[in-house]
């Protein structure tokens, strides 16, 4: 798995983008540098790319990776994932949206990486394509 993490110029948002098979371990280490990145740029939303991402995990990891994924940011954090078809199964997105929202996240999935970008108040021009 190829993945970058950098923080947008107004330093709100942290932009991450993941390439190739994605499985558990591999998903902890990008998430790790997200949370790095949030810490280091107190930043107020995520804007995760995977649209060129396989994800290898089980319906429990799934589970396991939306859940905790929520207890790391604090309350009212907007967290915009992206993903294709070739990603991952789209009840599975929905299923890791529907997790991470019972609990209060601030969570929503895309197919359209410009819709997300509306949703965070991203320039379009701040990511690209």
């Amino acid at each position: 798995m190829d993945c970058f993490v950098k923080v947008s110029s107004d330093g709100k948002t942290v932009i991450s983008k993941a390439e190739g098979k994605l499985d558990n371990a591999d998903y902890s280490f990008m998430r790790n540098k997200i949370v790095d990145s949030v810490k280091r740029c107190h930043a107020k939303h995520i804007l995760l790319d995977l649209r060129q991402a396989i994800v290898a995990a089980s319906v429990t990891e799934i589970y396991q990776a939306a859940a905790s994924s929520i207890q790391m940011f604090p309350p009212g954090f907007k967290y915009a994932i992206v993903y294709s078809e070739k990603t991952m199964p789209e009840e599975n997105a929905i299923f890791g949206e529907t997790v991470a929202r019972n609990r209060g996240g601030l969570v929503k999935i895309f197919k359209n990486i410009s819709e997300a970008k509306r949703w965070l108040a991203i320039p379009e021009i701040e990511y690209e394509q």
